[in-house]
């Protein structure tokens, strides 16, 4: 396993936790992954906007992954109505942007780039923080599911998501 981080302290941790794991210390302006071309069966990108969002990261997925390897990832969706909100909401403060890019658009630039959608799953539609400890989170977790919100993914604030580098047999 291959952790990379920008934060030192957090490099510290995951050595002490995961001896075994190369962690490696990234700079926040990099634009590429540090690894060999077609290396790795799986890049997991979870809850790292900045990247995710980055015009670099598909191709550079695209790059180190070996032909059927997966991409996993949330996706934080501008084109939901608590992405416009927090939107709106950061451009008049001072507060990070996590939703600038709406979900279909960077799903098509996967799909142009050379991958095929596995699962996605839209969550997060209720207006409680991801660290709510609110007694209605159960049940409107609940209710997602029964009103088949989680199937919308292009309409979701978060969509969870499995993308595989199609093998070459795959884009003939």
């Amino acid at each position: 396993m291959i952790c990379t981080e920008i934060n030192p302290e957090a490099i510290a941790i995951y050595k002490k936790r995961m001896p075994k794991t190369e962690c490696i210390l990234v700079q926040p302006d990099d634009k590429r992954l540090p690894c060999e071309s077609e290396s790795l069966g799986l890049v997991l990108c979870l809850e790292v906007a900045p990247v995710m969002q980055a015009y670099w990261f598909v191709d550079e997925c695209f790059r180190v992954l070996k032909n059927d390897g997966l991409l996993v990832g949330v996706f934080w969706n501008l084109l939901s109505f608590r992405g416009l909100i927090m939107h709106m909401y950061a451009s008049f403060t001072e507060n990070f942007d996590y939703y600038k890019i709406a979900y279909p658009f960077w799903r098509r630039k996967l799909f142009m780039k050379g991958f095929r959608m596995l699962h996605e799953e839209g969550c997060c539609w209720f207006p409680f923080r991801r660290d709510s400890n609110s007694v209605f989170v159960p049940y409107l977790i609940w209710l997602e599911k029964v009103l088949g919100l989680r199937k919308l993914a292009a309409a979701s604030p978060w969509i969870v998501f499995i993308a595989q580098k199609s093998s070459k047999e795959h884009l003939v």
